[in-house]
């Protein structure tokens, strides 16, 4: 396998393939232009792609500041992947068409009709389709004008878009006069787009034709929206369109709906079997990010490979042999199959000819392997762990000696070698490819949505026959691979719709394309009423798709729900928006503290103030911006906007204007507070074998030209453990935040001190007069010292990576109103917010740029606040910097397992379930968590311990309760929050101020119940009595946030002296179901330097973090500093950590405690050396 990963291995294989084989793999080929031998690739970047663009002189688009495609010639694509901004290369993938009474059915008549009376008026919808009849009577209006503002036909010669490289772009304008001449060939000269296969113009009638054709028989979802329309394709060169040609169309029609300040519904009725089918392919990442930019809703049609018989997989034990029959139809000149792995798993394969004739045993190793049986070429490509998502994909291309390849029943022998997940899936490619004929003999239905169907962000819409109530035997089924999502979220009607077609008529066609089109357009009136009527101007993305799941009907009582096939159920837009009237939405844009904050406001403050961020008088907020965010923040009254991206921001806002600054300021999408956390410690590194590598035959590894970043409690600068033999130092930078002074550039608080400044400090006989920084609480100087210190005089300790240098970021300590908020008394308590964790992240990453090194960055700090899903903004930037290149994030799993302040459970139906509670005698307060998964819709009701009974609190969602008891000075406060805006379920948050001592109950009401699970959290340990805990307390899902995060590697700890885990190390998995923690090291009494001088011990995850730490500080030596692995992120040293951990055979892996092993180094290089 190849060291550099950066290149897809589709794309890798096609680099190989001599010209024959390439001739006989063209349906593969996509991409590549034979006459100016150059292709087009889509790139995954940061930093300045057009300036690399330049050196390599290579056509550049732009599509985001991480997603680009460009055109070069085949020779460069390997200079391309040299360039450290270049994080991966994909060729285009080859899209197919979804193709195979439908209102009523779908609960869209009654919200059409009054009093709701919507019709899609002030709405867009975008389809990128085939093209459409821009002169069918359904899309135009009564007075003979379009409703199309725009077209853009990628398939004709002529004058692209602003920004764009090829296509014609046709305006409203043009279609005006168009339709105004008399004649089809004078309209065909005027505006020479055609819908040839009449796809598009179907969609886009189901999704929003007025029926004027048929006198309003046949009319759509949105039938008085306006459409933005995309014809995909490339000059006609090619009868598939590509995910290149889709990337624009989504860049386009989202810029089109931003510059017309109008929400739109997109939708998308295009597929590919080609990728991970688990959201993280690099188009559905894409879409995601795009789907975040404007006020929209992306709707993709799961597609229709449900019967196809072009999937299958299972579970490989080791040493079993697993044999996978499929046939290939006569008249093929190729056949590839993909098959997705844990990279943690060795698998060998041999593959057997319908004429018997099987190939030897194909192991992994570099390069394309070719084996001729037959008249037939096997050829074999594995992959490393892939940047996308640490899996391994191996690729299986059949081709042709002579004509084609031998038809019949071919067998594809799959062998365990080593497995530690044995989860496989493999896919042939989608049916308008390669016909029905072709197909695996044992299919499996599951896992059969195409891509882009299976993104997070999208709204992913099955097919049922509204007749019948039968799903569509063709409808893609879920869930994605490794069940990351639910998908489909809902199904609609695909069967025998009658909708336009190109000359004027109807037709009636079905597939999941044609139940797509019914989601987009309920889109577009869930919008209308929400944004363009004022109802809440929030409704749309991840909060709109929530409220169709949650309206959708579920008919069949012995299903359970969600489920592969149904989702959460059939679409009924008039139950949507029965929830709606019943006021389970008040245009929340986020979570809002409650009021007992007005007792904290003060006066006006004035609009620019830099102290606001240290200054109490200030709230704090995390923001998710589409526009000018600084201009119109400050306009609007804030003191201060820090950005973080082109997507996020933190603002200080005076307490007193908070309310109206958010109801005035309409670029801010949803905001936040910031989470708390505080740290979690309380012979390891030769149980590890690390230390081995500091004088390793093969290559020493020290961690030399790495950066060990330490975002904590700040460092004893002085410590012998960081020092040179000649007394100066190893840390480049200190970033101290509870000190004002000199700021990093770039930032408004804090001082930063400088590798000099440092040296100077330590020739100076009071260091403390140069360099005032301390670390009073001492967790930080020990975290960095069990990664990276070394005692160069007493030789008496050695770190992990000992050659390496630090960046230190001391946290300041949370502002007093957030202590106040979440009743966290005990003034000693460490206690940190999010918002300068995030900040503190950005200049680690942002410096180690700067001096152009890698870094690899633990947290040692955790909470129990937030979903526990890796949805917390802090889990999701740190997942955004990880997948860079060089930056590696590493995140303890948290100390909570044993604090009985977690428990979970299921409600079924309307039954109710106690959630028992002991309160300490010395409880001053604290606020409970309650999670439960959407659509489900929970309420509460509590005893007290003197026995006073509180009856149910509706949930009545954006508004708070407030409960005075009448036998005691208890507050309660109950807000109940649907949908959460970082994960679109319901959190519960009741605030309990002075609790009565003794057994509290609070019982769990199953209002409206599909899925059922609830997981409930007290705050973590230190911040409420130890007496205070669950009576039915349950271990698992006690890793904390942000170990919680899909981004990070997740550590636990473990006791190495009798191999017995630390009781208290956090346990898997998420609340979403992802597999956390990933290892564990060891975390037991360690030794490392004190604050102050001299060493101790310590225990707790954040030491196992920090030693993992120095472990993947190793990893980045060998592959970037030493040219083994140029390509490291956080997903590929977690795959290479986790291949090499140590597993007892008395234990079966994943495992919800010890992940996948513990940390063995040695096992790591091992396995690497055997690739």
């Amino acid at each position: 396998m190849p060291s550099d990963n950066k290149i897809d291995n589709g794309l890798e294989l096609l680099l190989n393939m001599d010209e024959e084989e390439r001739v006989k793999a063209q349906d593969f080929n996509t991409g590549f232009n034979a006459e100016s031998n150059t292709w087009e690739v889509i790139v995954k970047y940061h930093g300045d792609l057009s300036e690399v663009g330049r050196q390599l002189e290579a056509g550049v688009e732009i599509l985001t500041q991480g997603y680009g495609i460009l055109t070069l010639e085949e020779s460069k694509i390997p200079k391309l992947s040299d360039y450290s901004q270049v994080e991966y290369i994909e060729r285009p993938k080859r899209l197919g068409i979804n193709l195979n009474n439908s209102l009523r059915e779908s609960c869209i008549t009654a919200v059409q009709r009054p009093p709701n009376d919507l019709r899609g008026q002030g709405v867009l919808l975008g389809i990128i389709d085939s093209g459409i009849d821009y002169a069918h009577p359904d899309f135009i209006n009564g007075d003979g004008k379009s409703r199309i503002l725009y077209i853009w036909d990628q398939t004709l010669n002529g004058e692209p878009p602003q920004g764009f490289s090829g296509g014609i772009e046709f305006t409203r304008k043009d279609i005006d006069e168009a339709l105004s001449l008399s004649t089809l060939m004078e309209r065909i000269a005027r505006v020479p787009h055609k819908d040839e296969i009449g796809h598009g113009t179907h969609v886009a009638g189901i999704a929003g034709g007025n029926g004027r054709g048929s006198n309003g028989k046949y009319m759509g979802v949105a039938p008085e929206s306006e459409f933005i329309i995309v014809k995909l394709g490339r000059r006609g060169t090619q009868s598939f369109p590509r995910t290149t040609e889709l990337m624009r169309a989504i860049k386009y029609i989202v810029e089109k709906a931003e510059e017309l300040a109008r929400p739109i519904a997109i939708n998308i009725s295009f597929g590919t079997n080609e990728g991970p089918h688990d959201g993280n392919s690099i188009v559905e990442t894409y879409m995601d990010e795009m789907a975040n930019r404007w006020k929209s809703a992306i709707v993709v049609a799961t597609g229709n490979e449900g019967d196809t018989g072009h999937h299958t997989g299972g579970l490989l034990e080791e040493g079993e042999e697993k044999n996978i029959q499929f046939i290939a139809d006569e008249g093929l000149t190729s056949l590839t199959l993909t098959l997705w792995k844990s990279f943690a798993d060795t698998m060998e394969f041999s593959v057997t000819a319908p004429n018997g004739e099987s190939t030897n045993k194909i192991s992994p190793k570099a390069g394309v392997q070719r084996i001729i049986i037959g008249s037939t070429e096997v050829m074999a490509y594995f992959g490393g762990p892939s940047p996308l998502n640490g899996d391994e994909e191996i690729f299986i291309a059949l081709i042709s000696v002579n004509q084609f390849i031998d038809n019949g029943i071919w067998q594809l022998n799959l062998y365990g070698v080593s497995i530690v997940e044995g989860i496989y899936s493999i896919w042939l490619p989608i049916t308008e490819e390669i016909g029905r004929q072709t197909a695996f003999v044992e299919p499996k239905l599951e896992h059969t949505l195409t891509i882009p169907s299976t993104a997070e962000r999208m709204i992913s819409v099955g097919a049922y026959n509204g007749t019948t109530n039968q799903i569509a035997p063709f409808s893609g089924r879920g869930y994605t691979r490794r069940s990351r999502f639910v998908k489909p979220e809902l199904v609609a009607p695909g069967i025998n719709i009658m909708a336009p077609i190109p000359g004027g008529g109807y037709d009636l066609l079905s597939g999941t394309s044609m139940a797509a089109p019914h989601g987009s357009g309920a889109a577009a009136l869930l919008m209308e009423w929400g944004i363009v009527k004022g109802n809440d101007p929030f409704l749309y993305g991840e909060r709109l798709k929530a409220y169709l799941y949650k309206g959708a009907r579920r008919t069949w009582p012995f299903l359970n729900y969600p489920n592969p096939s149904w989702g959460y159920g059939s679409l009924c837009l008039a139950n949507s928006f029965e929830g709606l009237r019943q006021g389970d939405i008040r245009g929340m844009k986020g979570q809002i503290l409650d009021n007992n904050m007005e007792d904290l406001r003060q006066g006006n403050i004035p609009a620019m103030d830099p102290q606001s961020i240290i200054s109490d008088e200030y709230l704090d907020f995390i923001v998710e911006y589409n526009e000018n965010i600084v201009e119109a923040a400050l306009q609007n009254g804030a003191a201060n906007v820090e950005i973080i991206n082109e997507n996020y921001a933190i603002l200080q806002i005076p307490r007193d204007i908070k309310e109206k600054f958010f109801e005035e300021t309409r670029e801010i999408v949803q905001y936040t507070i910031p989470l708390l956390f505080g740290n979690y410690a309380n012979g390891s590194l030769e149980a590890s074998d690390i230390l081995m590598f500091h004088n390793y035959p093969y290559g020493e590894l020290r961690g030399q030209g790495i950066l060990v970043g330490v975002i904590d409690s700040g460092i004893d600068y002085a410590h012998p453990a960081f020092l040179y033999e000649d007394n100066t130092t190893r840390i480049l930078r200190i970033w101290d935040q509870s000190l004002e002074g000199n700021p990093p550039q770039g930032f408004d608080y804090g001082t930063e001190f400088t590798e000099e400044e440092i040296n100077n400090a330590l020739q100076s006989k009071n260091p403390g007069e140069i360099v005032p920084h301390r670390d009073e609480v001492g967790h930080g100087t020990f975290l960095a010292g069990v990664s990276a210190g070394y005692d160069r005089i007493d030789k008496g300790f050695i770190g992990a990576a000992p050659d390496s240098n630090l960046l230190v970021v001391k946290l300041k300590a949370a502002k007093e109103y957030l202590r106040d908020y979440n009743l966290i008394g005990a003034p000693k308590t460490t206690v940190y917010q999010s918002t300068d964790v995030i900040m503190a992240l950005k200049y680690v990453v942002e410096t180690a740029r700067s001096l152009n090194m890698p870094v690899v960055i633990s947290l040692g700090i955790g909470s129990n606040e937030g979903g526990h899903d890796g949805t917390s903004f802090t889990e999701t930037y740190m997942a955004e910097l990880g997948g860079r290149r060089g930056v590696v994030m590493i995140a303890s799993a948290g100390n909570e397992a044993n604090t009985l302040h977690h428990t979970s459970g299921s409600l079924d139906g309307i039954q109710t379930e106690d959630i028992e509670i002991k309160v300490g005698e010395g409880e001053r307060g604290f606020i409970l968590y309650i999670w439960n998964n959407a659509p489900d819709k929970m309420s509460i009701s509590m005893i007290s311990p003197t026995g006073e009974f509180i009856e149910r609190i509706p949930a009545r969602f954006g508004e708070e309760e407030e409960i005075r008891f009448i036998l005691e000075k208890t507050r309660v406060k109950v807000d109940y929050i649907y949908p959460e805006p970082r994960t679109g379920d319901q959190l519960t948050r009741i605030r309990f101020e002075d609790p009565t001592p003794g057994n509290w109950i609070v019982t769990l009401h199953g209002d409206f119940i599909v899925d059922g699970r609830y997981n409930v959290w007290l705050p973590r340990e230190g911040w409420i009595d130890k007496d205070t805990v669950f009576l039915k307390p349950v271990p698992q899902t006690t890793v904390t946030v942000p170990g919680s995060g899909k981004g990070t590697i997740t550590v636990g700890a473990y006791n190495p002296i009798d191999n017995s885990l630390y009781s208290a190390s956090g346990r898997g998995r998420t609340r979403d179901d992802e597999m956390k923690p990933d290892l564990v090291a060891p975390g037991v009494n360690v030794r490392g330097p004190l604050s102050g001088g001299g060493y101790g011990q310590m225990t707790g995850t954040s030491i196992a973090a920090a030693i993992a730490a120095g472990a993947a500080a190793l990893l980045l030596e060998w592959g970037i500093i030493k040219g083994n692995d140029t390509t490291l992120t956080t997903r590929k040293v977690r795959t290479y950590l986790i291949r090499g951990a140590t597993r007892r055979e008395s234990r079966r892996y994943p495992d919800t405690s010890w992940g996948y092993g513990e940390l063995n180094l040695l096992n790591t290089f091992q396995f690497i050396r055997n690739l």
